[in-house]
């Protein structure tokens, strides 16, 4: 089985284990929603901020915000966009690759949560 990769984002883009996981260390489901609803309720203004920091030539915003949308990504189950992110911190892709794959895990994540 091959991984998938923001190229061919083919499978799914969350690893929902890696969400079970982390409700399981918290000690509830409940939490691990509560901490993606967080990523959820930021997501748009990541994106916004990553576009804008682009088009702004603001090399470090964008060095910025690519980053933390990659760390947060990796934690929360979805290699994928933190792959795709991770090309725009270092400059490897522009931040436009990143929202089709963002939105694509979005769409997962919603599903985790049931909505």
């Amino acid at each position: 089985m091959t991984t998938p990769s923001s190229s061919d984002p083919a499978g799914p883009l969350v690893d929902t284990a890696v969400l079970d996981d982390l409700g399981a260390q918290l000690g509830a489901r409940e939490e691990a929603e509560e901490i993606l609803e967080m990523l959820l309720d930021s997501l748009d203004d990541r994106l916004s901020q990553l576009v804008a920091a682009e088009r702004d030539g603001d090399a470090e915003a964008l060095r910025r915000v690519a980053h933390s949308l990659r760390s947060t990504s990796n934690q929360m189950g979805s290699l994928v966009l933190a792959e795709a992110a991770g090309r725009v911190e270092h400059g490897e892709a522009d931040a436009a690759s990143v929202l089709p794959v963002a939105r694509a895990a979005e769409a997962e994540w919603h599903a985790w949560l049931g909505r």
